[in-house]
């Protein structure tokens, strides 16, 4: 589908599958068209070209009301005037539904969110986080195909935050209803979904399971969206056999293999390796296993982060790296402007093509 505003595209030709019962994330910045995304499926915006199949039936031009999606927004727009009860009842009363089975419905859906106990309080009696799980409740009560959620948990404080993205997934997996979830959080997505669609520009960028994205980006944008990536800018001087020989500034080349990605000799592209993969090894090492790899390094900066410190480090091509190492038993040796040698897997590196729309780090 694509979706214009005038000049403006918003969405860019994006293809893609939903797979029924699962929890499903839009992740991305703001601006990249996630949330015109979830408005096209809601019914709430027409696209400019292109189809959206709800259950293999085509609904576009469906009026919202016809598309049996509901939305959750970020302000839950509850009823103030209504109780837990009526608020989550609102919906099959207006469908018209028996009384004894709408009370059936209620009853069930107050388990399922777990404020049977509070059904007879008002919203403004409830924390963030209880008025968050009424709309929920008000919108799965009428066990629509699918559940669309923009940034509902955006105004919550941090912890009340996390303890939501686990109740979200208990509750996505007990009613076992698809969830679509637009987010510019990359814990959120990547705590919650069964899948992510990482949108950058109007378009995606990636699509794949969590450990998979965070593991094997296939652009530098999303490894540097998803977590702490170091991007080291390398030139390719060799392709054979399944891997690539790369120059890494002027004194030192690195062997790596290639996972979808087949560059060019000659051509300049982005090594990826995570700060976790990153080991600092200080004064003199053991012979380098045919498994890893090497990069000699400067400390520039040591911030201690509770069970790890984030270490700042100048490789000799005059690039910044971070490492994470272990704060417990700190080596004494370790600190601003010890000569340290880098070792990481040769499998946690990945080679990408190079971005040069992102900034240097």
């Amino acid at each position: 589908m694509t979706k214009r505003f005038g000049d403006f595209v918003a969405v860019n030709g994006v293809s893609v599958e939903i797979r029924q019962g699962e929890f499903f994330s839009l992740l991305g910045p703001s601006g990249c068209g996630k949330t015109t995304m979830l408005r096209m499926i809601a019914g709430f915006e027409d696209a400019t070209e292109g189809r959206l199949l709800l259950e293999g039936r085509e609904v576009g031009g469906v009026p919202p009301y016809r598309r049996h999606v509901n939305t959750v927004f970020q302000n839950y727009a509850l009823f103030p005037h209504l109780s837990v009860r009526e608020n989550v009842a609102f919906g099959p009363r207006i469908a018209g539904l028996p009384s004894a089975e709408i009370e059936t419905r209620v009853s069930r859906m107050l388990e399922v969110v777990r404020l049977r106990e509070m059904a007879e309080r008002r919203p403004h009696q409830l924390s963030g986080g209880q008025r968050q799980r009424v709309a929920l409740a008000r919108a799965l009560i009428n066990a629509p195909v699918a559940l669309l959620l923009d940034e509902p948990l955006s105004a919550l404080d941090l912890e009340l935050r996390r303890a939501m993205q686990l109740e979200l997934k208990r509750i996505q997996r007990e009613v076992g209803i698809t969830f679509v979830f637009v987010t510019h959080d990359q814990e959120e997505a990547l705590t919650m979904s069964d899948r992510i669609a990482v949108m950058r520009g109007g378009r995606i960028e990636q699509v794949g399971g969590p450990e998979e994205i965070y593991e094997r980006p296939r652009t530098a944008f999303v490894a540097r969206f998803i977590g702490i990536a170091n991007l080291l800018p390398v030139r390719v001087v060799a392709v054979a056999g399944g891997s690539a020989t790369l120059e890494v500034g002027d004194s030192r080349t690195l062997a790596v293999g290639l996972d979808g990605f087949e560059p060019k000799v000659g051509e300049m592209a982005a090594l990826m390796v995570r700060p976790e993969r990153l080991r600092l090894c200080l004064g003199p090492t053991m012979p380098l296993p045919g498994d890893e790899l090497a990069l000699r390094a400067t400390v520039r900066g040591i911030v201690f982060q509770g069970p790890v410190l984030r270490c700042s480090l100048e490789v000799e091509a005059g690039r910044s790296l971070v490492a994470h190492a272990p704060a417990v038993d700190r080596d004494p040796r370790l600190d601003v402007g010890t000569k340290v040698e880098l070792r990481f897997p040769r499998a946690a590196a990945r080679l990408l093509p190079a971005d040069p729309t992102l900034p240097a780090d």
